[in-house]
């Protein structure tokens, strides 16, 4: 008999902008959300649960599968485990794509 699908129901997506701020988008929008729009408009996924849960290595290591599968290229922020949001921190695993060779949008260069 084939295994059972791993359960993720008790995690909810969240897509941020750059600073990690929450974006209202309705779950048809979520549903539609392209690796292109994430990469150009520089897009954070998120799966959160509630503030008195966890994640565990087996959740992470599924939700790396889930993103890396249905964005091709998505990275891991490994530096990202909780997030607040409302009134309340949240365990979170968030992904992006990175824009390697980009320089900071503030500061100046060094000399």
């Amino acid at each position: 008999m084939a295994q059972p699908d791993y359960d993720l129901s008790r995690f909810t997506l969240v897509v941020c902008d750059q600073d990690l701020s929450p974006i209202d988008m309705s779950e048809e929008e979520q549903d539609s959300l392209t690796a292109d729009e994430i990469r150009s408009k520089g897009l954070r996924v998120c799966y959160v649960v509630d503030s008195d849960d966890f994640i565990t290595d087996k959740d992470q290591e599924e939700l790396k599968h889930l993103a890396q599968s249905r964005w091709t290229g998505i990275v891991f922020m490994k530096n990202l485990d909780k997030k607040y949001l409302g009134s309340n921190v949240h365990p979170v695993v968030g992904f992006f794509y990175d824009s390697k060779g980009t320089k900071p949008k503030f500061g100046h260069p060094v000399r």
